[in-house]
């Protein structure tokens, strides 16, 4: 399954995207930062795959972003 996580670069998300890949699912994540591109990248790296990675911010409509990545599922994780 394709799935879209925001709040991706911190602990639970991180994990969370090694687990879902490890599964043989793909992951589609939102990015605020440089610093969170890397986090992602690193996360994915360490399970074996990739993730995409999609910059943008926590005010932008992550349903239809989702949406038009084409994922079947979604897990928001961020704090503000």
């Amino acid at each position: 399954m394709k799935v879209f996580i925001d709040g991706a670069s911190g602990f639970v998300g991180r994990n969370t995207i090694a687990h879902l890949l490890q599964h043989g699912d793909t992951v589609v994540a939102l990015s605020r930062s440089d610093v969170s591109d890397t986090a992602i990248r690193d996360a994915a790296a360490s399970a074996g795959g990739t993730a995409d990675v999609v910059r943008g911010d926590v005010n932008m409509d992550t349903q239809k972003l989702a949406e038009g990545k084409g994922t079947g599922a979604q897990m928001h994780d961020r704090h503000e």
